[in-house]
């Protein structure tokens, strides 16, 4: 199945990746990128997505880029900055308020009960979190132009371990990301992974995000680049570290899915690997 995008929405994504190029800021297109702009393969989404990671020290310059086009955080994010302007002007000190919000938003964030968008309130200032630390979001999703951008300042992933009926994301170890975008390749308008870091990256998807329910098209795009990174020394040994770091004592476990070629039951078959 592919999603195909309109005229527009090719301008619109376009004009994302020339404003990245030209800012010099890295990023890459984690998946379902080898048709754009023209559309997306292997959609299994009625809205169409495009997911993005980028370095997170220029993660507030790619937000306001976006925003420039034509996207933003989600509709509530609106409601929460017309119930602030209100706020604003029933208050007789306008001043005094503006002072407060600029000292201490929180204050009047607490005293309304709600969270001010990131574009309004200094207290919600998109920062890098630390390594570990699964208590801020990983993950920003803007929507717009009848498309939605995924924007991921660090990569992070669903964790078996988290109690059932709840989703919880642990980012991955920093130097998976890192190479990620050292070793990302340019394919005509715009940077993907290289073969060995889309394999972990999609196997992680499919493991995690999908609990191993892998659709035709993530099969057969795992199958052909898990061809590619076993036929390359060199792929293969950068495979082998970023299994280290993403699986830990059940990396062997996961190259032995990809040598056999055998992805429909990784995500069962982990769980019952007793070092997983």
């Amino acid at each position: 199945m592919t999603t195909d995008l309109s005229n527009h929405q090719q301008e619109v994504v376009f004009s994302l990746f020339d404003q990245l190029e030209e800012l010099s800021i890295r990023y890459v297109v984690l998946r379902r990128y080898e048709l754009l702009p023209d559309s997306v393969p292997g959609s299994q989404q009625k809205e169409l997505d495009i997911d993005i990671l980028v370095e997170s020290d220029k993660f507030e310059d790619v937000v306001s880029i976006a925003e420039s086009l034509g996207f933003g955080f989600n509709i509530s994010n609106k409601t929460m900055a017309n119930r602030y302007h209100t706020l604003v002007r029933r208050i007789k000190n306008p001043q005094e308020t503006v002072q407060i919000l600029k000292e201490s938003p929180e204050k009047v964030e607490q005293a309304m009960g709600i969270k001010f968008p990131r574009w309004v309130s200094p207290s919600q200032k998109i920062n890098p979190y630390k390594f570990t630390d699964d208590s801020e979001k990983h993950y920003y999703v803007m929507r717009g132009n009848n498309m939605k951008l995924d924007l991921k300042p660090h990569l992070a992933h669903e964790t078996p371990m988290a109690l059932k009926g709840r989703s919880k994301r642990i980012r991955l170890h920093p130097h998976v990301e890192k190479q990620m975008l050292n070793r990302r390749v340019k394919n005509g308008q715009l940077y993907h992974p290289s073969p060995p870091d889309e394999l972990v990256h999609l196997l992680t998807h499919v493991i995690f995000e999908y609990k191993g329910e892998i659709s035709e098209y993530y099969e057969q795009r795992i199958h052909d680049i898990t061809n590619l990174v076993l036929e390359n020394e060199l792929y293969e040994s950068q495979f082998k570290e970023l299994l280290s770091l993403v699986y830990f004592n059940a990396d062997s476990k996961v190259y032995e899915f990809c040598e056999q070629r055998k992805f429909k039951n990784m995500f069962s078959e982990l769980k019952q690997f007793s070092d997983y």
